[in-house]
């Protein structure tokens, strides 16, 4: 099953007013090959780091990371400057999920991502995944996140063309934002109105 653009979902403007997020990342719960810079917007892919504590909020089993909030209600929007990087997984989970190697990512495990493969290029991380086909490439990619309504859309900001919604979720839990980070693909949270 493939999806290209899409008209069906209202314009972006209309979606991110008043809800943009200024996001940051979670050093407590990333993974310890990854580096996070000191605004705690950037996130690269290293050398294991030493100076990370052992918790089972950490992810252990992929380079991966959270953002540092969470939501259990309304509507929030941020967005991710992937730059030209060759992978990337983006998205949110809820605040539940398997950390360590039974990690799938799927809605079915509380993952709701779309991604940047080097054999597959972008897919929706469903079961199975979803083939996407673009245009042009996303040097910047929007979030959507409607908690009642069980929304989660991606938005091309560099075309301002809609990627991709996920058929509605029912969220049990807090949701934070998720990002899976891959060797010469560092990401990116700009500040709002950046």
């Amino acid at each position: 099953f493939k999806l290209s653009h899409s008209s069906d979902p209202p314009a972006l403007a209309s979606y991110s007013t008043g809800i943009t997020v200024n996001m940051t990342l979670d050093p407590d719960t990333a993974h310890s090959e990854l580096i996070l810079y000191e605004d705690w917007r950037k996130v690269t892919c290293g050398y294991p780091q030493d100076h990370h504590s052992t918790s089972s909020r950490r992810f252990s089993a992929f380079p991966c990371v959270l953002g540092c909030e969470g939501f259990t209600s309304g509507r929030r929007y941020f967005e991710v400057d992937v730059g030209e990087g060759t992978g990337w997984d983006l998205g949110v989970c809820m605040e539940n999920v398997q950390r360590g190697t039974g990690m799938k990512q799927e809605p079915q495990s509380g993952f709701w991502n779309l991604g940047l493969c080097q054999k597959k290029g972008y897919v929706a991380l469903t079961s199975p995944l979803t083939s996407l086909h673009m245009c042009e490439q996303p040097l910047v990619v929007g979030v959507f996140l409607d908690s009642e309504a069980g929304v989660v859309s991606f938005y091309n900001m560099s075309t301002g063309y809609h990627i991709f919604t996920f058929p509605k979720a029912s969220f049990s839990d807090t949701i934070r934002p998720y990002f899976q980070v891959y060797q010469y693909s560092p990401l990116f949270l700009p500040p709002p109105g950046d």
